[in-house]
């Protein structure tokens, strides 16, 4: 790969952080809503009151999880982009 698509490859990666933010909203909403319903349902059912807060814990701990290997695959891409990207700037020739 030479500079200039590395560059465009960086660039990519930089505006997708827009797409991230609209990510995280879903991953954290998605779980809690559908966690609060059921909660809701199944205290309803069984006559309790604690399914609800128990089934939003877990919403909470399992968007966290899935957000913890957001993060990680996001920056280990990152990450190989800018390595390869200083290697193609340590080879190329400088023009006079």
């Amino acid at each position: 790969m030479d500079i200039k698509e590395l560059e465009q490859k960086r660039d990519a990666h930089i505006t997708g952080f827009f797409w991230l933010a609209l990510q995280i909203a879903i991953i954290f909403a998605v779980p809690a809503v559908v966690a609060a319903l059921a909660g809701k349902a199944l205290n309803t059912y069984f006559s309790t009151s604690g399914l609800q807060y128990a089934l939003l814990l877990f919403a909470l701990i399992l968007s966290w999880g899935i957000m913890a290997h957001q993060y990680q695959k996001k920056t280990r891409d990152l990450k190989d982009i800018e390595d390869k990207l200083k290697a193609a700037r340590a080879t190329a020739q400088p023009k006079p």
